[in-house]
């Protein structure tokens, strides 16, 4: 009893509408009812990215599991701050039902009109990198442009371009 086969495709793309997505399917199965299908689900983030890339399609950013705002918080400092202070196993499990590491995302603060230094600063760390105060004024500065000109969030893309400007 019970199904022997799911189809699917990556970020349920196809040749039509309708298709179940492999990285959601994949992770409930192993999420939901540890079933372990034999993938390497850390590489799910990057498979999609490579789909995206092949197939010229943007993947919505606030796609489920491997999208760029799948694990994303709000710029207010209190969600800033117990992300700086959350052992990874603990109050990540009070947002999000796995790691965003286990699926290849990560976790990020939200870049949008009411973004703070300290938004700024847990981005920068996310990613590995190191920039003075004078730095985090400035990016913080161009960021805040960017989104209260045109009213929206700025993608990872942006951020890092900003960035390298900077930095």
């Amino acid at each position: 009893a019970g199904a022997q086969v799911v189809h699917t495709t990556v970020c349920g793309m196809g040749h039509y509408g309708g298709m179940a997505a492999l990285e959601e399917v994949a992770v409930a199965l192993k999420i939901g009812f540890d079933i372990d299908i034999g993938i390497k689900y850390e590489k799910l983030c990057e498979l999609a990215k490579a789909v995206e890339l092949f197939t010229n399609i943007r993947m919505q950013p606030h796609k489920a599991i491997v999208g760029e705002q799948a694990f994303v918080k709000s710029e207010e400092i209190k969600d800033i701050n117990a992300l700086i202070n959350a052992d990874k196993g603990g109050l990540h499990k009070k947002w999000f039902p796995f790691l965003p590491e286990f699926v290849g995302n990560r976790s990020r603060v939200l870049m949008a009109e009411k973004v703070t230094q300290e938004a700024v600063k847990y981005n920068l760390s996310e990613l590995g990198i190191e920039a003075t105060d004078q730095n985090i004024e400035e990016i913080l500065t161009r960021v805040k442009a960017i989104t209260r000109k045109q009213r929206r969030v700025i993608s990872d893309e942006e951020f890092k371009t900003i960035i390298q400007a900077v930095v």
